[in-house]
């Protein structure tokens, strides 16, 4: 309040609200209030009025998110515990499939490792097959800038 005039010997009341800043944790803070005046010879005086230590308290409410949020990574990191625990547990139980072998041609086994008999190519879909064959056809037929057909085993 500025520039209120109190005549000598007379008292006034003012109306002062209080609220403090929501980023305030609930601690103790010590206050002091004072007033500042001039008389009429502009002489400065001050009066403090109140100082005392108060207390700001959280407001109990009855949902907090805060801790849900709590509760529920608590869950979380329970519940991978957990997972973990029954998969160390279940990994040597779990019964694993075997590989069956097929037998190899006798005349396949003395061939080169790159030839196509070693490899068996029955389990390969045949659209891939297919592919592979045009790949291999192109690589062996080029044309040239007078477009004449070369093959890359000449």
């Amino acid at each position: 309040m500025y520039n209120v005039s109190v005549l000598p010997d007379q008292s006034s009341t003012f109306l002062y609200k209080f609220k403090p800043d929501q980023r305030l944790e609930p601690r103790e803070f010590g206050v002091v209030v004072e007033v500042f005046y001039l008389n009429e010879q502009n002489d400065t005086f001050a009066t403090t009025f109140f100082n005392q230590t108060v207390s700001l308290v959280e407001v109990e409410q009855g949902f907090d998110i805060q801790y849900v949020f709590t509760v529920i990574t608590l869950l979380v990191i329970v519940a991978l515990g957990g997972f973990a625990v029954y998969q160390k547990l279940e990994g040597g139980k779990t019964e694993t499939k075997k590989s069956v072998k097929t037998p190899v041609a006798a005349a396949a086994t003395s061939a080169s490792p790159s030839s196509p008999a070693t490899v068996d190519r029955s389990w390969i879909p045949k659209d891939v097959l297919e592919l592979e064959k045009k790949q291999e056809k192109a690589k062996l037929k080029r044309v040239n800038s007078k477009g004449e057909v070369k093959s890359d085993r000449e």
